[in-house]
C-alpha cells in the first residue's frame, strides 16, 4: 500500500492503528474520513503483519494449514491424488471398487491380471497405473489424507485456495477483498500483490507446518 501524500482532496493518508491499517481522506462533503484497509481479515481467519517503509506499508498474509485445508473441503477445491495410495485406500474402503482392485500396481500386486466371477477360465489384463495420473478429486477433510499427492498444500494450491479465501463473498466465509479492483481504482492506495516464500522457507520450527 502506498503511503499517500496527505490528508487534502483527491489526497490520502496511511496509519496503523493497533492490528489494522487505516486510510484518512476527504469525503464528498469536504468530511475528513477513515476507512480500514484489511477489513473482514480477522473475522474469516486470515493472519497477517505489517511492515513499514519508507513510502509504503507491506501486508504479509498468510493462513494456517489446518483452516486453508477446511476451506478447500467446504468449497470441494480439487487436489491432485497420489496414485498409489488412492488405490491402496479403495481397496480397502470397498471390494465393489473395481477400478482400484483392478489397475496393476507393482508395490501392491502379485499378479498383473484379474479374473470375472464365475468365469475363471478367462484371465483379464489390469489396467496400467498410469491411467490415474493427473487426477483431481474435491478434498475432504474425513478422508484418509494420503490419498492426495504430499504435501497437500502445495505452494500453488497454498496460494490459490488463500487468494480464494481473500477475494470470495463475506456471505460465503471469504474477506470480500478483491485485489484486482482495488489495483485498477486510482483512488485505492494498494498498489501491488505479489506471492512470498516457498513452502520450506515457510516453515520456520521444522513442524511440518506453515508458519508464514
Amino acid at each position: 500500500f502506498a503511503k499517500g501524500e496527505g490528508i487534502e482532496k483527491d489526497k490520502y493518508q496511511l496509519y496503523q492503528d493497533q492490528d489494522t491499517l487505516m486510510m484518512k481522506y476527504i469525503g464528498k462533503n469536504d468530511n475528513e474520513k477513515e476507512k480500514n484497509l484489511l477489513p473482514n481479515f480477522i473475522e474469516t481467519n486470515i493472519k497477517y503483519y505489517i511492515h513499514q517503509s519508507k513510502q509504503y506499508f507491506f501486508v504479509v498474509i498468510f493462513m494456517d494449514d489446518d483452516i486453508i485445508e477446511e476451506w478447500a473441503d467446504n468449497v470441494d477445491y480439487e487436489v491432485p491424488i497420489d496414485p498409489v495410495n488412492a488405490i491402496r485406500v479403495g481397496r480397502e474402503i470397498s471390494n465393489e471398487f473395481d477400478l482400484a482392485h483392478n489397475t496393476y500396481v507393482a508395490e501392491l500386486d502379485k499378479e498383473s491380471t484379474f479374473n470375472l466371477p464365475g468365469v475363471d477360465e478367462l484371465n483379464f489384463k489390469k489396467l496400467t497405473i498410469d491411467k490415474w495420473h493427473h487426477i483431481h478429486v474435491p478434498f475432504d477433510t474425513s478422508l484418509d489424507p494420503n490419498i492426495y499427492q504430499q504435501p497437500i498444500l502445495n505452494d500453488t494450491l497454498y496460494l490459490g485456495l488463500l487468494y480464494d479465501v481473500l477475494s470470495n463473498d463475506y456471505k460465503l466465509g471469504g474477506a470480500q477483498f478483491v485485489a484486482e479492483k482495488k489495483l485498477n481504482n486510482k483512488k485505492h492506495p494498494l498498489t501491488f500483490l505479489f506471492a512470498l516464500n516457498d513452502y520450506a522457507s515457510g516453515d520456520k520450527d521444522g513442524d511440518g507446518k506453515r508458519d508464514i
